[in-house]
C-alpha cells in the first residue's frame, strides 16, 4: 500500500483480485474522498485495524466482493482546525461506501477525526500499541504515528485484555440475537463475530500470559509455542493444545476464508462460547483476587470497586454528554443509583455477560426461553432503556438488542 495517493485510479475489482489489491482499492477511495473534503485542514490520514495489518477478510459475493469488518481510519487534523461534527463524518462514510458499492465492493467505513494531541496522549493499551506498530499512513505526514508514546506490550494493563473480551462477547451476543442463521453459512454477521471472538480470546489470554503480539498470525504462532511449552499448566482456564488448534483454524479462516466454511460450523460456536465463559471468569478472578465461589455478577461488582472515582465519574459524564444533559433529566435518578457502584461500562458488561452465558441453553430451547424476572433484572443494569416498558412478552433477543445499542452508543469510542 505504500504511496497511496488521492488519484482516481482504483484497482479493478474482478474475480482474480487478491486481498492486498482489495485493501489498496478501499484505501484509495477513502483517501480520495477525505482529501477532497478536508485537505486544507488535514495533517494525515492513517489506516488502522486489520486492513492496516493486511489481515482483512474479503469474501466473493454476487456482483463483487464484501469485506467482513470495517475499514477504520484516523483523520488527523491540524491542531488549530476544528474537527468535523458527527453528521459530516457520517455523510462522508456513506459517500465512500456508495462509491465502493459502485465499484463492486461492499465495505463499511469507519472514520474518526482527532487532533495530534490525541496521539500524544494515548496511554498503554492494545489499540495504542497496534496503532503505533501497525498503523499505515496513507496520506500526509508520514511520521505522525511517532507522536504516540512508545511502550512495550508488558505495559498494557491486563484490564484492557478483559475489556476486549467483553466487547467481543457483546458483539457476538447482539449478532446472535438478530435471529436464526444457518450454522454452516459462515460468513454471516454472527458467524464472523464468532471467528473474531475466538481470535480475541487468544489475544486476551496471551496478554495475561505476557505473550501478546499485535497480529493474528503472530498470536497464533505464540499460542502454539505456549501450548507446546506448557501443555499441562494448571493455572489456566482450559487446556491450551485444543484451544490453540481452534485458534489456528479460526486464524486461517480469517485470513483465507472459504466461500462456505462448513468445517468451522456448527461445532465452532458452542466451543468458542465455552472458552469465552471460562476465560472471562478466570481473568476477572485474577484481576480482583476474589474467591472462586463468587457469582459472575458479584465478580463484576467486586471489580467495580477497584475503579477510581474520577474515572467512574468521567464515564457517566461522557454518557450524559452523548444523551444531552437536559434532554436526559428523567434518567438522572437511574444513573445516580448505578453510579454509586460503577461506571456505565461495567454495568453494560455485567448485563452482557449474564445474557451471553445463557446463550447455549437459549438457542437449544428455540431461542425464546429465559425467566422474565432475570431479563428484567439485567435490563435495569443498562444505563439507557427504550421509553416503552418491557412487557411480559419481552424476549432475550430484545435485551440483546438493547445491550448492543448501549455498547455502540456509549462504549465504542471511549475508554471511560
Amino acid at each position: 500500500m505504500a504511496g497511496i495517493a488521492a488519484a482516481p485510479h482504483p484497482v479493478q475489482i474482478g474475480a482474480d483480485v487478491d486481498s492486498a489489491d482489495l485493501v489498496t482499492s478501499v484505501a484509495r477511495e477513502v483517501v480520495c474522498a477525505v482529501v477532497r473534503r478536508f485537505k486544507p485542514q488535514l495533517r494525515a490520514l492513517v489506516l488502522t485495524g486489520s486492513m492496516a495489518r493486511q489481515e482483512a477478510t474479503f469474501v466473493k459475493v454476487s456482483g463483487g466482493w464484501a469485506a467482513l469488518g470495517d475499514c477504520e481510519s484516523l483523520l488527523v487534523f491540524e491542531p488549530h482546525e476544528a474537527l468535523p461534527d458527527s453528521t459530516q463524518v457520517a455523510d462522508l462514510q456513506q459517500e465512500i461506501e456508495l462509491r465502493l458499492k459502485q465499484l463492486g465492493m461492499a465495505c463499511p467505513i469507519g472514520l474518526s477525526a482527532v487532533h495530534p494531541r490525541y496521539l500524544g496522549n494515548l496511554q498503554p493499551h492494545i489499540y495504542g500499541y497496534e496503532l503505533r506498530t501497525c498503523g499505515h499512513v496513507v496520506w500526509g505526514d508520514a511520521g505522525i504515528l511517532a507522536l504516540i508514546p512508545p511502550f512495550e506490550p508488558c505495559a498494557i494493563p491486563r484490564e484492557d485484555a478483559w475489556r476486549m473480551l467483553c466487547n467481543r462477547m457483546i458483539e457476538q451476543l447482539a449478532a446472535t440475537g438478530e435471529g436464526h442463521q444457518p450454522e454452516d453459512a459462515l460468513p454471516t454477521p454472527a458467524g464472523y463475530k464468532t471467528i473474531k471472538l475466538c481470535l480475541d480470546l487468544a489475544t486476551s489470554l496471551l496478554l495475561f500470559c505476557d505473550e501478546y503480539a499485535p497480529t493474528y498470525q503472530a498470536r497464533c504462532a505464540r499460542l502454539q509455542r505456549l501450548a507446546e511449552k506448557l501443555p499441562a499448566m494448571e493455572d489456566l482456564p482450559f487446556p491450551l493444545q485444543p484451544f490453540a488448534a481452534l485458534v489456528e483454524k479460526a486464524t486461517h479462516w480469517k485470513l483465507f476464508p472459504a466461500p462456505r466454511a462448513r468445517d468451522a460450523a456448527p461445532s465452532l460456536r458452542p466451543r468458542v462460547w465455552d472458552y469465552a465463559r471460562r476465560l472471562w471468569r478466570w481473568e476477572l478472578l485474577r484481576l480482583t483476587g476474589a474467591p472462586e465461589e463468587l457469582s459472575n455478577a458479584c465478580l463484576v461488582r467486586c471489580w467495580m470497586r477497584f475503579q477510581p472515582l474520577p474515572q467512574r465519574l468521567r464515564g457517566w459524564a461522557s454518557l450524559a454528554r452523548r444523551q444531552g444533559w437536559l434532554a436526559s433529566w428523567r434518567d438522572w435518578p437511574h444513573w445516580a443509583h448505578l453510579g454509586v457502584q460503577g461506571s456505565p461500562r461495567h454495568w453494560i458488561y455485567m448485563a452482557g455477560g449474564e445474557l451471553f452465558f445463557r446463550l447455549p441453553s437459549l438457542r437449544d430451547e428455540g431461542g425464546e426461553t429465559c425467566p422474565h424476572h432475570d431479563l428484567q433484572t439485567w435490563r435495569k443494569w443498562l444505563p439507557v432503556q427504550p421509553e416503552r416498558a418491557a412487557d411480559k412478552k419481552y424476549s432475550w433477543r430484545q435485551l440483546a438488542s438493547e445491550i448492543g445499542w448501549n455498547y455502540r452508543r456509549f462504549l465504542m469510542e471511549t475508554s471511560s
